[in-house]
């Protein structure tokens, strides 16, 4: 009899760990998202932070695996020089621009030119769609606001061997809480 509640009690308490590492779990992701949508509404864009997966924007001062902190503010304004993170109509993809030449009108509506900074002239027509020959201010999915050199190349990593991460995670978590038993 004794040992029937040993069991029945080793039971109640691994549903328990279960409960428990569920919620875990649940505030951390929660945690990331409220942060993550929090960075999105104070810069005003929908990739506050992003990893430079490309390295055509060298020989400038940006290398592959810098992390970038974008705003979007409608206030900014764009000037040459700058740099821009676009997304065109023509590509799926965001990439990392110096703003070259700018036209502006007189009632503040702008459209630039853009290169990488490995390029030797503007992008418009590798860049943009056959009818586009400038970028215009709702192609900019944010300016560059400031960088950390390297930070992202874990990300870059994660991104390359993702299966085996998953499975090493998976293999971890596994094994990752086993408690001895307390009597």
């Amino acid at each position: 009899m004794e040992n029937y509640a040993t069991i029945n009690h080793s039971r109640r308490v691994n549903k328990r760990d279960i409960l428990r590492r569920f919620f875990n779990w649940f505030l951390v992701i929660s945690n990331y998202l409220m942060t993550w949508k929090g960075l999105m509404i104070w810069n005003n864009t929908d990739r506050p932070v992003v990893v430079l997966l490309s390295d055509n924007i060298e020989p400038g001062f940006l290398r592959r695996g810098d992390l970038l902190f974008l705003t979007n503010y409608s206030q900014d304004s764009i000037h040459a020089g700058d740099l821009v993170m676009v997304n065109t109509e023509s590509h799926d993809e965001y990439e990392v621009r110096r703003v070259m030449r700018i036209h502006g009108k007189s009632d503040g509506y702008i459209k630039f030119l853009a290169k990488f900074d490995g390029g030797q002239s503007d992008d418009g027509r590798e860049l943009y769609t056959l009818r586009q020959v400038w970028l215009e201010r709702k192609d900019v999915v944010g300016k560059v606001k400031g960088y950390l050199p390297y930070i992202g190349f874990p990300i870059i990593w994660m991104q390359k061997y993702y299966l085996q991460i998953c499975l090493a995670f998976v293999i971890f978590a596994q094994f990752a809480e086993k408690r001895p038993e307390t009597r």
